[in-house]
């Protein structure tokens, strides 16, 4: 018992560490699985910098990617849609495809 407990904790301290700088950073993007409108902020897309306002809100067009950088890698494809709050459409993106 005296030799298995401090083995015991001497492993855990040695391998958490390699555990927590082992992970994987997340996605700095996301893909819109259904069509949202903004109509505050800006985007950028290819076509250039779009304000988003109530009298012409913006359209987020389902099957896009959606991230800070414009034509950034993504898991899955490229984003084709830049913004500074897209964490923000990203979460929006997931509660509704939750909710419906």
């Amino acid at each position: 018992m005296k030799k298995i407990l401090p083995t015991l904790v001497l492993s855990i301290a040695l391998l958490v560490p390699m555990i927590a700088t082992a992970q994987v950073s997340p996605p700095e993007c996301c893909r819109i699985g259904q069509t949202l409108s903004r109509t505050s902020g800006q985007i950028t897309t290819s076509a250039g910098t779009v304000t988003c306002t109530s009298a012409a809100p913006c359209s987020l067009v389902a099957g896009t990617f959606v991230g800070q950088t414009l034509n950034a890698t993504c898991q899955t494809g490229t984003v084709s849609t830049a913004g500074n709050q897209w964490g923000l459409i990203c979460v929006m993106n997931s509660i509704y495809t939750v909710t419906n």
